[in-house]
């Protein structure tokens, strides 16, 4: 990327009224994000309002043509430590599990696989404890949701890696309840 090309003129074309546009703009980000060895382009969305102006949209109806292609840039986002430890401290993650509650059924396994994601890395691991988001997991495991338990039984297994997310899903009964 160009160190002269900003982010805001992307990131401001995701809220066009043209769904087309919108679209663009969302692969666009993707691409470039996927680019993790370019720092001046990690650096700069970093600095940016991206992951907010993200989960902003996954806050609005408006959008909701949308949500999915949101979800797959931002479950791909944060597959490193230093993003997923990004998106911690923009709040994104109390968002997404917000997100995930109030979602479409078809939008579930996607949020889903965005928090899920976030297990693969330490960082990523102990943010989550720090919002319950282990908890949340072990619970979509007792549910009867089949689309979600793959990546459901994925989290709960690499939170189980943090000590502290381990004991916390033994007290709270979870392993009992999977066993009956």
């Amino acid at each position: 990327m160009n160190p002269h090309c900003t982010w805001p003129p992307i990131l401001a074309l995701m809220n066009n009224k043209y769904v087309a546009i919108q679209h663009a703009a969302i692969k666009t980000v993707g691409q470039l994000l996927g680019r993790f060895k370019d720092e001046h382009i990690q650096k700069s969305f970093k600095a940016s309002t991206g992951i907010s102006d993200f989960c902003d949209i996954l806050e609005t109806y408006d959008f909701r043509d949308i949500h999915s292609l949101i979800l797959d840039v931002i479950r791909d986002y944060v597959e490193t430590e230093d993003n997923a430890a990004h998106a911690h401290r923009a709040g994104a993650l109390q968002r997404l599990l917000a997100y995930l509650e109030i979602a479409p059924l078809e939008l579930k396994p996607r949020a889903l696989a965005a928090l899920a994601k976030m297990t693969l890395t330490e960082s990523g691991r102990k943010a989550l404890f720090e919002t319950g988001a282990d908890l949340v997991f072990c619970h979509l495991l007792l549910g009867s949701d089949v689309e979600l338990l793959a990546d459901a039984a994925l989290a709960a297994g690499n939170m189980a890696r943090l000590a502290e997310a381990a004991v916390r899903m033994c007290d709270a009964g979870v392993v009992e309840a999977l066993a009956c």
